[in-house]
Formats: C-alpha cells, sequence, structure tokens
C-alpha cells in the first residue's frame, strides 16, 4: 500500500493571481490527492487539517477568518469546502467568465487543445448541471470550420458534448487526409507539366530538344532554320514573324493648317488629333471668350427646402493655417466681386463649418462641411445618368466631343432664404454663398 508520502500534495494558493481559478484547481487535485493516499475515508479532523497543511499561508489564513453559522462546524470537512467555495468564488465575476467561455475560439488549436482550454474556462464558471450544455454552445461557436458547424447546428438539439467532439476530432481527421492528397497531386501536377515543357519528341523519337525561341520549332543546337532570316513585322533578324515579342506602331494623322502628317504612336488604333492651330477652333474659342472664362449663371434660382422639425446647428470657426489665410483672403474678395459669395453681417440660424485646400496646381478649393445641414434638407431624388445608359445611347457614334461645365454647381442662383442656409465661418468673418455650393446633399440632383 502507498503511502501518503508517496504522493505530490496540490501546489498551494498563491498571494497573486485570480483566487477562484486557483481554489477550483486546487480543489479538483486535493480530491485525487484523498483517493490516491486513501485517505478519502479518513475522518474529517484528518482531512481539513491534510487541507490546511497544503493549501499554503493564504488558504490558512482565510480558514481563520471563516465565521459558521447555525448548523455548519470548522471541524466537518463538507462544511469547509462550502466555506472555501463562498470566499473564493466572491471575487470572481461569473458572467465574465462564462463570456470567455463562449468566445473561445480554436484558431490554430488541434481539436484536443481547444477541449482542453474550453474545459480549463468551463471549470471556473461554477456551471453545475449546465456544464456539458455551455461547453456544447462554446464547442459550436469556437470551431474554424464552418462546414462542420452547419452540420453541428442542425442537430444541436439533442447533441451530447462526447457526439460533439468525436465529430470534430473526425472532420479534423478527414481534412488533414484531404489536405495532404491534394498536396500529392500538385506535386505530381507539377512534374508532369515542368517534363512536358522541357523536353519535346519528335516523330523518330528522340528527346532532348528544347522549344526554340526564334523559330517556334524544335532543333538540334545551332540549327535554328530562323538564323539570318528576317522577320516580316519588325524588319529584324534571327527570328520568325510567327513569334515577334516587338510591338506594331499604328500611325496617328495629325490635322493642322498644312495637309495631313504622319507620325509613329504605340497606340493600338488611328487617331485624329485637332491641334490649338487649327484656324476654325482658335475663331471659336475668340469669339466666346466669356463662356471659357467665367461662371455665368443658368436661368432661375434654387430654393432649398428644409424639415422644420430638425433643430438648427452652429457650428464653431475651424481654425485656418497660417500660411493659407492670405490666399483665402483673395479667394473670399474674389468670390464676392463675382457675386458668388458674400459678407454675412446678421444673425443666421445655420452656421457651417468652411474648408480649405490646396489643388495640385496651388490655387485654394474654397467649400463648406455642411454635414448638420444635409440632415434637414429635403431632397429631390432625380434619377441620375449612370454611365451604362450612356454608352448604350452612343451605340454607332464616329465622333465624340466632350464639354466640361466650369464650377458647374455654382452657374446655380439661390434665393435669399437658401442662401442663409449656407453661412459659413472664415477668420474674417461670417460670408453666405450666393451661389450653389458644392458639398450639399443635393446639389448634383438640382445640377442635372
Amino acid at each position: 500500500m502507498a503511502g501518503a508520502d508517496s504522493f505530490l500534495v496540490p501546489k498551494p494558493l498563491q498571494e497573486e493571481g485570480d483566487l477562484s481559478t486557483q481554489w477550483t484547481r486546487f480543489k479538483e487535485e486535493f480530491g485525487y490527492y484523498l483517493i490516491a493516499a486513501e485517505k478519502l475515508d479518513k475522518d474529517d479532523k484528518i482531512k481539513i487539517a491534510l487541507l490546511l497543511m497544503s493549501i499554503g499561508p493564504k488558504g490558512t489564513d482565510i480558514f481563520k477568518s471563516f465565521k459558521f453559522g447555525q448548523g455548519k462546524s470548522k471541524e466537518v470537512y463538507q462544511d469547509v469546502l462550502e466555506k472555501f467555495d463562498q470566499t473564493c468564488n466572491k471575487t470572481s465575476n461569473k458572467i465574465l467568465k462564462r463570456h470567455q467561455l463562449l468566445s473561445m475560439k480554436q484558431g490554430s488549436l488541434s481539436v484536443d487543445e481547444y477541449i482542453t482550454e474550453l474545459h480549463k474556462i468551463a471549470r471556473e464558471c461554477s456551471l453545475g448541471e449546465m456544464y456539458e450544455e455551455f461547453m456544447v454552445q462554446a464547442l459550436l461557436l469556437g470551431i474554424t470550420d464552418d462546414r462542420l458547424r452547419r452540420k453541428l447546428f442542425e442537430e444541436s438539439e439533442g447533441i451530447t458534448l462526447e457526439a460533439a467532439v468525436k465529430k470534430c476530432k473526425t472532420s479534423e481527421t478527414s481534412n488533414a487526409d484531404l489536405q495532404s492528397i491534394k498536396t500529392e497531386e500538385s506535386v505530381y501536377s507539377f512534374r508532369d507539366h515542368s517534363s512536358k515543357d522541357r523536353k519535346m519528341k519528335t516523330e523518330d523519337g528522340e528527346s532532348g530538344r528544347s522549344c526554340c525561341g526564334h523559330c517556334g520549332g524544335s532543333h538540334p543546337p545551332c540549327q535554328c532554320p530562323a538564323y539570318g532570316k528576317q522577320c516580316a513585322k519588325c524588319k529584324k533578324y534571327n527570328h520568325y514573324k510567327a513569334i515577334c515579342r516587338s510591338k506594331r506602331k499604328q500611325h496617328v494623322h495629325a490635322l493642322t493648317n498644312n495637309q495631313p502628317q504622319e507620325s509613329d504612336s504605340d497606340s493600338t488604333e488611328s487617331l485624329l488629333c485637332i491641334q490649338d492651330g487649327h484656324t476654325e477652333l482658335k475663331s471659336i474659342l475668340e469669339q466666346h471668350q466669356s463662356v471659357f472664362k467665367s461662371t455665368e449663371c443658368l436661368p432661375g434660382k434654387y430654393s432649398i427646402e428644409v424639415d422644420p422639425s430638425v433643430k438648427p446647428t452652429q457650428c464653431q470657426n475651424y481654425k485656418v493655417a497660417i500660411s493659407m489665410r492670405n490666399d483665402l483672403k483673395d479667394k473670399l474678395q474674389s468670390l464676392t466681386e463675382a457675386d458668388i459669395a458674400g459678407k454675412v453681417d446678421y444673425s443666421t440660424p445655420w452656421i457651417s463649418h468652411a474648408l480649405t485646400r490646396r489643388k495640385p496646381n496651388g490655387k485654394l478649393r474654397l467649400c463648406i462641411d455642411p454635414a448638420n445641414l444635409n440632415k434637414a434638407i429635403k431632397r429631390n431624388h432625380f434619377p441620375m445618368l449612370t454611365l451604362e445608359v450612356i454608352l448604350s445611347e452612343l451605340d454607332g457614334a464616329k465622333v465624340y466631343s466632350l464639354s466640361d461645365a466650369k464650377d458647374g454647381f455654382l452657374q446655380i442662383k439661390l434665393d435669399k432664404q437658401s442662401s442663409d442656409l449656407t453661412t459659413f465661418w472664415t477668420p474674417f468673418g461670417k460670408y453666405m454663398w450666393l451661389r450653389m455650393p458644392f458639398g450639399l446633399s443635393s446639389s448634383p440632383e438640382e445640377f442635372q
């Protein structure tokens, strides 16, 4: 018969770490110790003494603080265990532990490793009779195999933990076998194709002749029939047209004041270019200079409709970089002179942020950030044309023209009430837009 000293006693409670976790593990290992040392049937006083000798100074201090109620005694082993359970589990958040259990993912762990980690967390959750139910739920939520999860969910009504684990292990083994089979097939396939590409057999059965990059055929070394021959495509020597790698150059016809001239280009199609020197084009530009230089207005005015139930918002003034202040001041001055924006010296219900950004050409871009105003604007949901619709209407056309409206939104005037809604902050005071600004949610639809 083995003596008690021949078995390792459980690890005592430590000063640091989760007390609930330490006690749960100690209690489980101490139960194994009593069975192995044949002390389970001993008197309660002996078992309590063994417990206190093994649990360490921290556990002994906890035992000394126990106050037993009526019908309970510090000399009854089961009462002592219950008191330890109540005290040590007070500091444990069961809801958090159960959340950790259900949130545990398999990741790169094997099924056995994953189940082991789930058991470690589940023992700290005080699940009681719900232990197996929570373990099955955690397993279904955390496994990486989506197909297996779908099958287990279909059978989740009456499935046991043992059956679920068995299915997971079977699936893991099958996936590993399939992966090894695919790997072998890809290796053999690579070898077959590479050997066919490297070697070409001739009619007489000889092998070892490589595919030539000059003639496209197979021949002994230094006996290429394309040697010294001129390519009919690029006019260079020592290769055939069928395997020529040079790009074919197309002709581009440039239309000028004189006769059409031909020039080489790598384009895949012929282009008809109209250069700036064309007399007719130049006269058109000179005749309609105002169209290309100034921002004219379209007929009518746009009235912005807002939802009265939305509370007006007056945003704070954004800071503008010192390096942009002078340019911003000039920009505001030019907008005011062009009757696009105007100074505001009275109170308005809506005030938006002003956004300033540098364009690639160095000029300043000024717009507003009407995020709050856009929530109140009643949009006219006009159907916008898509690229597919436009391309379908161009079927069969041979000549195309492209026009770009200069500051398109700024060609639409706002009425007085709408201009008040577009008030925005600047370092030089408040300004409003007299034309429809960029940034409004309804601007694209109204311009269209």
